[in-house]
């Protein structure tokens, strides 16, 4: 079985970091979060993927090559301009055999058991599983209806509280029949969700619904992918991402006398740490970062070789890599600092400014 993974989208919600990196190559942990979807899809004995892109392709290709690093095989197919769901998976169709293939949203952090989902797609006969997984509120999604044997009876689109039968909605995984690919018009611009599935469904095609009730996060805004680095620290995930005792130090890391730091934290290679500087967990500074005297970092996310001076205060923020942040600087819950940036000294940015 091959697996198609949907990369082409420009990361609109989480810019400005996504003007610097796709967003399925942002780091969580020190990995990109397409890494994650990798080692996922190898656990389950799936050695061979399509990567479907679009904007700034050249940055998968560059990080994973032809995919030995990992054990695996992988093409790249690029979309000359944006294709949509169904779109894309008609334009990977030259790598497809005759077997069913699994499709994957870019953008979904999940541990999901892909052998379980793959067996019983097999079991159920059907032409197109769908995974789901439950959530607090669906009348801001798109909900799906199943019956008692899980086959799925009606997609609905936003429901009113009075209307809602099912908290289930699309988890942005599928195991797909080949002749789907037979609905598909190649070069054309059309969804999977919105027009393939309900044709199907109308037409009485076997279409079922695999629940799944575990971690899963979509990381496409900045407060979701500050979340999802934060849940791997907290251990909501199983996925350890090398923390001992609660800390994760790399290799080379200097933290000088008097700093404090407060579990779970996640420090990389070659970080420097000053003293009376305070790091308050769940917090993530990549690798290459220096943090100066006397600065607070609580609960944020530092890219690679962000310098931040002395007296610093920041709060649940996402600084892009290479930042040059100055003296007495304050970043508010949620801002989002771009890759590149310089900050003047004692600014203040406000909570969800993105600079």
């Amino acid at each position: 079985m091959k697996a198609v993974v949907l990369v082409g989208g420009e990361g609109t919600r989480l810019r400005p970091l996504t003007y610097d990196l796709p967003k399925p190559m942002v780091p969580i942990c020190g990995k990109p979060f397409a890494q994650y979807q990798m080692e996922l899809i190898k656990k389950h004995g799936i050695n061979e993927v399509i990567f479907s892109l679009g904007y700034k392709w050249n940055s998968f290709e560059d990080y994973f090559k032809e995919g030995s690093n990992l054990g695996m095989k992988i093409h790249y197919v690029v979309e000359e301009s944006p294709l949509g769901t169904a779109g894309a998976i008609k334009n990977v169709e030259d790598y497809i055999d005759n077997d069913a293939f699994l499709v994957f949203n870019g953008d979904i952090l999940s541990e999901m058991d892909l052998t379980d989902i793959i067996n019983f797609h097999k079991q159920k006969k059907s032409k197109s599983t769908i995974v789901l997984t439950p959530v607090d509120n669906p009348c801001i999604y798109g909900v799906v209806e199943l019956d008692e044997n899980q086959r799925i009876e009606m997609f609905t689109e936003k429901p009113k509280p009075e209307d809602v039968r099912s908290n289930q909605i699309n988890a942005g995984l599928y195991v797909l029949e080949p002749e789907i690919l037979n609905r598909m018009e190649r070069g054309v611009n059309y969804s999977i969700e919105r027009q393939i599935f309900p044709a199907m469904l109308e037409e009485g095609e076997p279409m079922y619904g695999y629940k799944y009730p575990d971690y899963w996060m979509d990381i496409g805004n900045p407060f979701k992918y500050l979340s999802a680095n934060q849940d791997m620290l907290l251990g909501k995930m199983k996925h350890n991402p090398g923390l001992v005792n609660g800390i994760h130090k790399g290799k080379n890391v200097t933290i000088a006398d008097g700093v404090t730091l407060e579990k779970p934290v996640w420090i990389g290679d070659d970080v420097i740490i000053k003293e009376g500087a305070k790091i308050i967990g769940p917090a993530v500074i990549n690798k290459g970062c220096k943090i100066g005297e006397s600065t607070t970092v609580e609960k944020a996310l530092l890219w690679e070789n962000t310098e931040l001076g002395s007296g610093c205060s920041l709060n649940s923020c996402l600084v892009g890599r290479g930042c040059k942040v100055g003296d007495g600087v304050s970043i508010g819950e949620l801002a989002v600092i771009g890759s590149g940036v310089t900050i003047e000294d004692g600014t203040c940015i406000e909570s969800g400014g993105k600079v």
